[in-house]
């Protein structure tokens, strides 16, 4: 390995780091995005699907520098991202390193104060392993009516959400505008 390169970075503070990133920009789904410390990953959770149970876990607060990172540059968020995140990175992982055992689907947002509920699924007989999510999703009514090549485009936008290059919402948005146009704009 070489020294000057330094060691490489912990993958979970990566997707934790990136996480806060993206949903800090997500206008439409900003009070959903939560860090679940045991799935190693940023999810919104629906209400149609979750509870999120207020169980009295104190707060881990972002502090106040978190407002900092929110600039038009991806860069200037990374770098004052990196002076801090790293920090209450830590503090979020040692605090759900102290309750997993009780709660082990805790998740965490810096919003309202970095709060900490117990994610509880609402029990869908028909879904035998439901993960949190923010699915996009059409319809199935509308989703038979669709071309080969308007499905394709709707199955590549979920691919990009589920590797994380753009958000849900963005995803959302996408998949919304493709319906419209395959379906009022028929090829």
């Amino acid at each position: 390995m070489n020294a000057s390169f330094g060691e490489p970075p912990d993958p979970i503070y990566v997707a934790f780091r990136d996480g806060v990133l993206k949903a800090n920009d997500d206008t439409t789904d900003a009070f959903r995005w939560r860090w679940a410390p045991r799935h190693k990953g940023w999810f919104t959770y629906s209400v149609e699907k979750w509870i999120l149970d207020d169980i009295g876990v104190a707060d881990t607060p972002p502090g106040s520098s978190f407002d900092l990172i929110k600039d038009e540059d991806p860069k200037v968020e990374q770098a004052r991202a990196s002076t801090w995140l790293p920090g209450l990175f830590r503090e979020v992982q040692a605090a759900y390193g102290r309750h997993q055992a009780r709660w082990p689907n805790l998740v965490w947002s810096w919003r309202g104060g970095g709060d900490w509920r117990n994610s509880l699924e609402r029990r869908d007989p028909l879904d035998p392993n439901p993960r949190p999510d923010a699915e996009p999703d059409p319809g199935k009514d509308v989703i038979h009516r669709l071309t080969p090549e308007c499905k394709q485009r709707i199955a590549d936008v979920r691919a990009f959400a589920a590797r994380g290059d753009i958000t849900a919402a963005q995803a959302q948005r996408l998949i919304a505008k493709i319906v419209e146009d395959c379906v009022v704009n028929p090829d």
